[in-house]
């Protein structure tokens, strides 16, 4: 078969471009943000300097970069409405820099359509989105490695600041480099190494201190994560980052470890490296992965190690080991027009339809408490602090011991309810917190499913709780 003219690639590639670009923008369209990305609208918007934004940003124990960017969309007049645009340019971005690397063309047609990035990184707007288009920068990077070592340090860098998992990510890659540079040492070759040694040490000091830097306040919240997990959850988390959801089963064991001992075969020529890029991120993922978007970089990780260690062969197996890995990333393409499908369809979150609720509530003279962290969503849609059990003028949530309710009161609701007696209080209902019952209140419940692969992996449904003497109980909920 003869090959396509760079003409007919172009073509190719724009087309995908823009099919992404109109899919990603028509699901943000429908979506409704939740608190993760209301937090960070609402640190960047409430933050009066750099220097306050990034002392707020410790408490949630990640790099500054995500909300300096949001801050600078902000300025340029970006409303909460459009957020989504911000993380969908970025992955647009990715999808740009992953057709100028070595992957092969119809790699280059799917991957931009996983669940991974035409989704959960295009759609929802979290710090995750920056990773695609960084480790596609990497991927790039590492190709010029010996030519442009500044480039792929800077790079590295730029991983650091995405979040803790970057860091870790990052760390790895310049851990394998320490090889390189004790060979340099050891042959002296400093003169025609100089700009090797400097991006070294540099990106290695630089992603250090982007590490120390994130090391939250005294007074955070513990950190999630530090869980003893089964061989059985290791195993899930391997299949839901790579298939599909099969936590718990005997199959996900065996599916877990047949992707595992295919990856290490496709990699048997670097087989050193891609244990050392790999399995420092899958055992910080073990100890502290607590959400599914966390996977994202266990993902991208592995998608740029195979376009990295991909060397063409005119045999049989080379065609096996290719015609998997499409079957793989075409299988991650159906999760994700199955999740935008559903993000067309159904709520994300119960946010949008409860602030219309609470706005003709306030406008009647009501008071209103957020129990816990969900309560954020509600808060970008108002100018000011609208929960009076959270003082001060800032609507973002503290990861503070003293304003965790969840943590203080273990959804206690007697306790709750001694220290809570507004009109209206807002918690999340799932998990715990749906055993909650305040006495002298009734709950109304606004729908939220959190997508993942074939089906909702949460609910992310939104309770408020209001006040039957003020507010009795009418026909439809929409209205107070």
């Amino acid at each position: 078969m003869s090959k396509m003219s760079k003409k007919t690639y172009y073509m190719i590639y724009s087309i995908v471009g823009l099919v992404f670009l109109g899919t990603g923008f028509f699901a943000g369209m429908h979506h409704e943000p939740w608190a993760d990305e209301a937090q960070a609208w609402l640190m960047a918007k409430d933050s009066n300097s750099l220097m306050e934004l990034i002392r707020a940003v410790r408490y949630e124990g990640t790099p500054a970069l995500w909300h300096i960017i949001v801050k600078i969309s902000q300025i340029m007049g970006l409303s909460y409405e459009h957020f989504f645009v911000l993380p969908l340019l970025f992955s647009t971005l990715g999808v740009v820099l992953l057709f100028c690397t070595k992957a092969p063309w119809y790699w280059k047609v799917l991957i931009p359509f996983t669940f991974y990035i035409v989704y959960q990184n295009s759609v929802i707007a979290r710090s995750y989105c920056l990773v695609f288009p960084v480790m596609m920068l990497v991927t790039l990077f590492f190709e010029k490695g010996k030519e442009e070592p500044m480039g792929f340090y800077g790079a590295l860098v730029l991983l650091a600041l995405t979040s803790s998992y970057g860091i870790i990510v990052a760390g790895s890659f310049i851990l394998y480099e320490c090889k390189d540079i004790l060979l340099i040492v050891f042959h002296k070759e400093y003169e025609t190494k100089k700009k090797k040694l400097l991006g070294f040490f540099v990106g290695g000091f630089l992603v250090f201190l982007i590490g120390c830097m994130i090391l939250p306040p005294a007074d955070c919240m513990p950190i999630i994560g530090g869980k003893q997990r089964s061989i059985q959850e290791v195993s899930g988390m391997i299949t839901n980052t790579f298939l599909f959801p099969m936590n718990g089963s005997v199959m996900a064991m065996v599916c877990a470890l047949v992707l595992v001992g295919f990856f290490l075969i496709y990699c048997r020529k670097h087989i050193g490296q891609a244990i050392v890029y790999t399995l420092p991120l899958i055992g910080y993922l073990i100890l502290m992965q607590d959400n599914i978007w966390h996977l994202t970089y266990l993902y991208v990780l592995v998608v740029a190690l195979l376009i990295i260690f991909r060397k063409k062969e005119n045999t049989t197996s080379y065609k096996i080991k290719e015609s998997i890995v499409t079957a793989l990333i075409a299988l991650q393409c159906a999760c994700g027009v199955f999740c935008v499908e559903s993000e067309v369809k159904d709520s994300y979150s119960g946010s949008a339809q409860a602030v219309s609720f609470v706005k003709q509530a306030l406008a009647q003279g009501a008071t209103i408490s957020a129990v816990d962290y969900h309560g954020t969503a509600l808060q970008p849609y108002f100018e000011k602090n609208i929960f009076e059990n959270r003082p001060g003028e800032v609507r973002y949530y503290i990861w503070s011991r003293t304003n965790h309710y969840i943590d203080k009161y273990q959804y206690e609701p007697k306790q709750l309810y001694d220290q809570i007696h507004s009109d209206l209080i807002v918690v999340q209902d799932f998990g715990e917190a749906k055993k909650l019952k305040f006495e002298g209140y009734r709950k109304i419940v606004f729908d939220g499913n959190m997508f993942y692969k074939f089906g909702h992996s949460d609910s992310t449904d939104m309770a408020i709780w209001v006040k039957k003497d003020k507010f009795p109980e009418r026909n439809s909920t929409s209205e107070p």
